[in-house]
């Protein structure tokens, strides 16, 4: 070959590569300002308009894609995948290897749309001092946006609430996820401004669960999944309620997310995909949203937010002053629950010293007992006094009884425990001053 055009050719492609990475650069800079191309953050979609219109939705939402098939309102959904599609179905070579997606050559007519929305976050209870109430631990916020997040977890304050079982009130922060499904509504219909009306859709729906519903209860009244009592919320079963991750309150409050009658509406539309979606979100739904009208079917959090709930936690309450008297009731009585099962172990206890001192005198050995029995009833008492845990007094307690056959002995001193930690009891008394 000639070395001239040799030379020539390394020019061209250089002067090419060159070029081509100029342009990169360029079209990098132009996404990250959002001009003619973006940068979609992972889990989130972005709304494009032209003007008023909405143009197209674009997801980064791993496994999830926008519906083929439009809902009754020519919405568009975000579903799950197909087995046979991967994440890169579909997508230009600088989405797949710079993650930076083609908006449209006639920005700024056609731009991503910026909307202002609520961003409330907790704040640690303690931040606000020991005595600080749980309506100081929601922050409120609130900022502008360029992609609406595909999780969206959300604390709500409910406040003053009746137990309809004991007419105890009760003040709840609860923190709620939301998954985007329709993100028309929020962005588009409600221009950002969804948060405050999810809030008060979620308080109206405890609201409505501990006035209407009754929970699964045992013999003892006290609450169990497998029960087959029902009672009404009491806030001893509030309490013991809210330690289960999949308690009645959190079933009620995501079976608000769909009616049966809104799936039944899009089956008789044919619209496969979206029903096929939504048995996969939520499930097939199992009871109608009360309404003012019964024959609505736009009711639930999916149909009226573009959302739906996957998970509602309680993660503080509070007791009204009302009630208070009522909480620390509880607290006495679980600590006489406490002090009744350490009265029974110091009682078997004496009655395994009655067996072994077979030849001694058995009226005089229950009166010992009796006794002994009264001796660690105030002992737990004064402990708990000091505040020391139920539990934890109550297995000091144990202990010493384990330890009490052996107080007459040569032994000085009794150690409990593995490897790892152990307990020691003074095997006698210590000497009587003088």
């Amino acid at each position: 070959m000639n070395p001239l055009v040799f030379i020539l050719v390394i020019v061209i492609l250089a002067a090419t590569a060159v070029t081509l990475l100029l342009v990169l650069v360029l079209i990098n800079m132009l996404a990250n300002r959002n001009m003619f191309f973006t940068k979609i953050p992972e889990s989130h979609i972005v709304t494009v308009i032209k003007g008023e219109d909405l143009q197209r939705i674009i997801p980064n939402v791993g496994g999830y894609r926008m519906s083929n098939e439009v809902d009754l309102n020519g919405r568009h959904w975000l579903v799950p995948r197909s087995p046979d599609e991967t994440d890169k179905t579909g997508q230009s070579l600088l989405e797949r290897y710079l993650g930076i997606t083609h908006i449209s050559w006639l920005w700024p007519v056609v731009h991503i749309k910026r909307t202002h929305i609520s961003m409330n976050k907790i704040r640690p209870r303690v931040d606000g001092g020991p005595e600080a109430s749980v309506q100081d631990m929601i922050q409120v916020g609130e900022g502008d946006i360029d992609a609406l997040r595909f999780m969206i977890p959300r604390p709500v304050l409910v406040a003053r609430v009746e137990m309809p079982g004991d007419n105890a009130q009760v003040s709840f922060v609860i923190l709620a996820t939301a998954q985007t499904v329709i993100p028309a509504i929020p962005i588009f219909h409600f221009n950002g401004k969804f948060m405050p009306l999810l809030d008060a859709r979620l308080v109206a729906g405890m609201i409505d669960f501990f006035s209407t519903e009754q929970v699964p209860v045992n013999d003892d009244g006290k609450f169990d999944p497998k029960g087959k009592k029902r009672s009404p919320v009491t806030f001893a079963l509030l309490l013991n309620m809210s330690k289960h991750k999949d308690s009645p309150l959190h079933r009620h409050l995501l079976g608000l997310n769909a009616s049966p009658e809104f799936r039944a509406k899009l089956e008789e539309a044919g619209k496969t995909e979206l029903v096929k979606a939504l048995d996969h979100l939520i499930g097939i739904p199992s009871r109608t949203i009360r309404g003012k009208a019964k024959e609505d079917t736009s009711l639930g959090f999916l149909p009226q937010y573009g959302f739906v709930l996957t998970s509602v936690e309680v993660i503080e309450l509070e007791p009204d002053e009302t009630t208070r008297e009522l909480a620390g009731a509880l607290r006495a009585e679980e600590l006489e629950t406490k002090r009744a099962k350490a009265v029974v172990a110091k009682a078997q206890g004496a009655a395994d010293a009655v067996r072994i001192a077979a030849n001694g005198d058995a009226d005089a050995l229950r009166a010992i007992a009796a006794a002994q029995a009264r001796r660690y009833s105030d002992l737990l008492e004064a402990q708990t006094a000091q505040g020391i845990d139920p539990e934890t007094a109550a297995r000091v307690l144990e202990t010493e009884q384990r330890t009490g056959n052996i107080r007459d002995s040569n032994v000085t001193t009794y150690v409990e425990g593995g490897s790892n930690s152990s307990v020691m009891v003074p095997a006698n008394p210590p000497p009587t001053k003088p």
